[in-house]
């Protein structure tokens, strides 16, 4: 219809691409760890249409941006590691070959909508008083018209619905669920999941619909300090953790030959060791959907880091806001994971 909106969805560039639909540029990219969404209806014609993305050398961009924001010292030579958003890995490592990959690496599409969609939802999942789960969910709305929207959240037979105010371009619903079963580390119980459900809906009609698992648990880390020094404890559900942890690389160094068969290998390789987390290094990638459900279910606790990796980065654009950009959205789409 004439209000709907047909958007180019880029979940995952690699790297530094020009994006044309039709012979007409629809933007530029240099971020292989976020995703990029384009308005493109009044580009599109009936019958055939041509996109094309053209991906250009890493180096020479990353030489550019060099010479801009002047040298930063780092362990990688002449490689552009600081210079670029793209996995350090690839660049080469005490463990892997320098191997510059480029490409489209995660699904690319049109998404046609109307009236509104979810934009971002972030549930922020906890317990309180012991047994009781409540899952707080935020949720931002992208809209393209008036009308009245409610936000609902669900989680078993328990549902949560808040009619937005005209115009609003976000809203809150907080979902309590009683007598929940707990989600543990491996090794100090069991790992229950329970399916969330986010809906965005007018007049009764759905527009949208937000699902993932989620677990209900309490994390905190002990940082008081005491007579020997300041501790950097894991209390999950208000127990002490003992963690025993690994470092994680990709497990390949061409990521689309990746296959959740192999990341079960893997991470169950690891609960056998009798490790209980896993910490994602910060000169690969934010991981696939697949490793953190995976790590969900077997009970593996995982610290994400930021990626950065043995350089000094530049904080002057573009890449201070390549960065937040990145940062944002990572956080959002890890967050419901327990």
């Amino acid at each position: 219809g004439t209000t709907d909106r047909t958007d180019l969805v880029c979940h995952g560039l690699d790297t530094v691409a020009t994006i044309t639909l039709n012979g007409i540029e629809v933007g530029t990219t240099a971020n292989m760890h976020r995703s990029y969404r384009f308005d493109v209806g009044s580009l599109l014609r009936e019958g055939r249409n041509r996109l094309a993305v053209r991906f250009d050398s890493v180096y020479r961009y990353g030489d550019a941006i060099r010479a801009s924001v002047g040298d930063r010292p780092h362990v990688s030579g002449d490689e552009p590691v600081p210079y670029v958003r793209k996995m350090a890995c690839n660049f080469g490592w005490d463990w892997g070959p320098t191997l510059a990959t480029a490409g489209i690496w995660q699904p690319i599409g049109l998404e046609t909508w109307s009236v509104a969609r979810l934009a971002e939802v972030r549930p922020q999942v906890t317990v309180v008083d012991g047994n009781s789960g409540r899952v707080t969910v935020r949720a931002g709305v992208q809209r393209r018209s008036g009308e009245q929207l409610t936000l609902s959240a669900s989680l078993g037979d328990h549902t949560v619905a808040l009619d937005l105010e005209p115009g609003a371009s976000d809203g809150t619903v907080t979902l309590d669920v009683p007598n929940v079963d707990l989600w543990w580390p491996v090794g100090q119980g069991d790992q229950p999941l329970y399916p969330l459900a986010v809906t965005l809906s007018t007049d009764g009609h759905e527009l949208d619909r937000w699902e993932r698992r989620v677990g209900f648990r309490t994390v905190d880390i002990d940082t008081v300090p005491d007579a020997d020094g300041t501790p950097f404890t894991v209390r999950i559900n208000g127990r002490p953790i003992f963690v025993r942890g690994v470092n994680w690389i990709p497990d390949d160094v061409f990521v689309t030959r990746i296959t959740k068969d192999r990341l079960a290998a893997r991470l169950r390789q690891a609960t056998d060791a009798g490790v209980n987390l896993i910490r994602v290094w910060g000169g690969g990638r934010y991981e696939s959907e697949d490793f953190y459900d995976l790590a969900d279910e077997y009970g593996l606790m995982v610290e994400q880091d930021f990626l950065f990796a043995c350089a000094a980065y530049p904080e002057e654009e573009p890449l201070a806001s390549e960065v937040a950009a990145e940062a944002a959205e990572q956080v959002v789409r890890l967050m419901p994971h327990a």
